[in-house]
């Protein structure tokens, strides 16, 4: 009996999504970079991803085109700031790694569609804010991934488990790259004092989900000024509002007994749409204008 190699090329690859999910500094990019180098050396083709705008350690590194650990472990990376703009590219290889991946807001869609391509697909992504809510759009890969990994640190206070982080400055935006300096990985009982710090600084849930575009801002000050340069209203300010079809019955008759003398008598000098010498406004009240018109006269 003799054993025939099957050709890759004959068979469809059956493509997977693996998810590496953890607070920061629990070594989610080393794991990351642990499972490529495993494909790299049994000669697949691997593509690494990295948020454009991650640039903490690319002086450390010397260069912007690469993954980079906290402890500066490095692999060759394609910098973008979203994945459809690598889609072109993707076919050229076996297996996808993208590092940082809840700032990429359309991780899910194009991780799926490269699964389905038969490629491997590694992300490495935080799974929460500093806040403890969901970041971005990344938890909708769970579903779609057929292994989930959680990793967890070491509590800064405490030493005990940290599966959260923390941010110890008062800056209060969501998307805020950084490492140390601004935040820690914390357990769930010291996790409560950073929150509550958070919280006294303005750091609120809408924070989290709300993200004020340039546009939005310049809208938003532009009608400050309309509104600083609109008058207030005045004890002589009016509404006039178009009536509806003349009412000539005995409401009518009402109205006109009831308008002031004054008002009639100056009304009486002007020339308006009723014709010299009659008054605008009686003729508008009376509806007198609509039953003089030319084609009225005609018949």
């Amino acid at each position: 009996m003799t054993l025939s190699r099957i050709d890759e090329t004959a068979t469809q690859r059956v493509g997977s999504l693996e998810v590496i999910f953890g607070p920061m500094f629990s070594g989610k990019s080393t794991e990351l970079q642990r499972r490529l180098r495993r494909h790299t050396m049994a000669s697949r083709r691997v593509l690494v991803v990295k948020y454009a705008g991650d640039n903490r350690y690319n002086d450390a590194v010397g260069t912007t085109t690469a993954a980079v650990t906290h402890d500066l472990a490095t692999m060759p990376a394609l910098p973008t700031k979203d994945l459809r703009n690598i889609d072109n590219v993707a076919h050229n290889y076996d297996v996808i790694g993208i590092d940082e991946g809840q700032f990429f807001d359309d991780v899910a869609a194009f991780c799926e569609k490269w699964a389905h391509a038969g490629k491997t697909v590694i992300v490495a992504a935080l799974d929460a804010t500093f806040q403890r809510k969901p970041f971005n759009s990344v938890l909708q890969l769970v579903p779609l991934a057929e292994n989930v990994t959680k990793l967890t640190a070491v509590c800064t206070d405490c030493a005990a488990d940290a599966a959260f982080t923390a941010r110890t400055t008062k800056e209060t935006s969501v998307e805020l790259i950084g490492g140390a300096s601004q935040y820690k990985a914390v357990c769930r009982a010291c996790y409560g004092k950073y929150a509550a710090e958070a919280h006294e600084n303005g750091a609120t849930e809408a924070a989290a989900t709300t993200t004020v575009t340039p546009l939005a801002k310049r809208v938003a000050d532009r009608m400050s000024e309309l509104s600083l340069k609109t008058p207030a209203p005045t004890d002589g300010s009016f509404t006039f509002a178009t009536p509806a079809t003349p009412n000539l019955g005995r409401a009518t008759s009402q109205k006109v007994k009831n308008v002031d003398g004054s008002v009639l008598k100056s009304a009486k000098k002007s020339r308006g749409f009723g014709g010299p010498g009659r008054s605008p406004l009686n003729d508008f009240i009376t509806g007198a204008g609509f039953h003089r018109s030319p084609l009225s006269t005609l018949r």
